[in-house]
């Protein structure tokens, strides 16, 4: 899904044992950011997603973020900064990497671990499954682990590298983030959506059995807001029916021969 990375709260540094797969991340390295703060000796790198395990002085000082490098720049922030932290997670790109992924998204007890699980799925925009993983962990219990997959999930809308998805497999997750489950990636999952062009028939579906919020958004004052909404429903349906909401819950409601 795009050249991602960790994006580190404070200044840290890193020492990388390497592995058999990727010697050459062996040796220590330094992120360095403008806040102050102590440096923390994080443990070695392991590929198993254990970079983050609790008891780590790490969980203490960093936050992770998931985002484009291109996004990085207009921050005045500069991006190869980053370059070890993104080979990182680049280099768990083999398909056991992604079967562990979705393993220790539903699994692991600990929240940096599923946020660092979250991370790895960005190497796998191919994968339908990746991007249903993604959807699911929206709605994680924990905020922190939901932000980087809505990071993931708006950096490749960003990045312009989304692709058609086959969603029906996802269609429990999307029902309950449609119905407001996690309101603050509302807008991520409409664009995702939207992006990867979901099939007519079961987005229709979809929209019935959860329209209130979707329907909400198409009245909104606030441009962006409301257009997000619109150019899913136009997608789904064929039709434009711009900013009115009754002639979308119309249009919703009415046998789909009709449309």
């Amino acid at each position: 899904m795009g050249k991602v990375g960790v994006f580190v709260s404070k200044t840290v540094m890193y020492s990388s044992a390497g592995s058999a797969r990727n010697p050459s991340h062996a040796g220590p390295w330094r992120l360095r950011r403008t806040y102050r703060g102590p440096t923390v000796q994080c443990p070695p790198f392991d590929p198993v997603f254990r970079l983050f395990r609790p008891g780590s002085p790490c969980l203490d000082s960093l936050l992770l973020w998931i985002a484009p490098r291109q996004r990085l720049e207009p921050y005045g922030i500069d991006p190869t900064v980053f370059d070890p932290a993104w080979a990182m997670i680049e280099v768990l790109d083999g398909e056991e990497d992604r079967l562990l992924a979705h393993q220790v998204l539903t699994r692991d007890s600990a929240w940096s671990s599923r946020a660092t699980a979250a991370s790895v799925l960005a190497n796998f925009s191919g994968h339908d499954a990746a991007w249903h993983g993604l959807m699911l962990t929206l709605t994680d219990p924990d905020g922190r682990v939901r932000e980087v997959a809505d990071a993931v999930l708006k950096g490749s809308v960003q990045a312009d590298i989304a692709r058609p998805v086959g969603w029906i497999p996802a269609q429990e997750s999307l029902v309950a983030l449609l119905d407001g489950t996690n309101l603050w990636a509302t807008p991520t999952v409409l664009k995702v959506l939207a992006a990867t062009e979901i099939e007519r028939d079961f987005g229709r579906q979809l929209i019935r059995e959860a329209p209130d919020l979707l329907l909400a958004y198409v009245g909104a004052e606030h441009e962006e807001t409301r257009q997000i909404a619109i150019d899913l429903l136009k997608i789904v349906s064929g039709e434009d029916f711009g900013r009115d909401p009754q002639a979308w819950s119309d249009w919703l409601s009415a046998p789909p021969g009709d449309s």
